[in-house]
């Protein structure tokens, strides 16, 4: 089961690209899955050690970065990238980028 659950949490990542949109939040991607949201957050930290609100932002980040260094604005990087503001963004870059 848990490695189901891994292989479609990746395909809505990687393939659906999910996280660009601002509502995509684990419980919407739990309801994706078919499973609860509890089931996805303990699949997903007991496969990586990391919570599921953590791998989310990381796609945004990863994102981001690809669209800035293709020379993109602040404003549309972060629309682009699922961020709900600027802001957002910024602080989620100053946590987990330093």
């Amino acid at each position: 089961m848990e490695n189901e659950v891994n292989r479609k949490l990746y395909a809505l990542l990687e393939e659906n690209k999910v996280f660009i949109n601002r509502e995509s939040s684990p419980a919407r991607l739990a309801k994706a899955i078919g499973i609860s949201q509890k089931e996805l957050e303990k699949t997903v930290f007991e496969s990586t050690g990391i919570t599921l609100s953590l791998v989310l932002e990381l796609y945004r980040i990863q994102n981001a970065r690809e669209l800035l260094i293709q020379g993109f604005d602040y404003e549309t990087v972060c629309t682009l990238s699922g961020f709900p503001s600027r802001g957002a963004m910024e602080r989620a870059f100053e946590v987990i980028v330093g």
